[in-house]
């Protein structure tokens, strides 16, 4: 039996499906620790990459952009207890630039509305937006 546990991210990439589908057991763990920047070892040296706990890229003609949810920074706390900032605005700047980016896909009509949904809801935690953008991801990977 093979399991698979993630934290949750935010509109997790196709990887993050595939990894889930090829498991037996999926864990969404969501009481790991918060963090902006992961630290890689490749080749022997340090490089920064985002987490994808808070960002989540999309692609524009000029190269791709990253969707960042901005956080409240309160320390090291776990994903389930940071919470979102809400006073910059950020959900309508998510809306316009996926929109943007991604209006004359096949699929754009079909599945707006619902990330139109999911983003202007509130969240009481980033935890709490991830799951739902990770379980709206996965209900998407499997209806076929």
């Amino acid at each position: 039996m093979l399991a698979t546990i993630y934290q949750p991210q935010y509109f997790p990439r196709l990887h993050y499906f595939n990894r889930l589908l090829g498991g037996d057991i999926f864990v969404l763990l969501d009481s790991a620790q918060y963090i902006k920047t992961m630290i890689h070892i490749e080749t022997g040296e340090k490089v920064k990459h985002k987490s994808y706990q808070a960002d989540s890229p999309v692609k524009l003609p000029d190269g791709p952009q990253f969707l960042t949810v901005p956080i409240r920074k309160e320390g090291f706390l776990p994903q389930n207890k940071t919470q979102i900032d809400y006073s910059s605005g950020w959900q309508n700047k998510h809306l316009r630039t996926i929109q943007m980016a991604y209006q004359k896909t096949e699929n754009y009509y079909k599945f707006f509305p619902e990330v139109i949904e999911i983003i202007s809801d509130k969240y009481k935690s980033l935890a709490d937006l991830n799951l739902k953008t990770t379980l709206w991801g996965i209900s998407r990977t499997l209806r076929v």
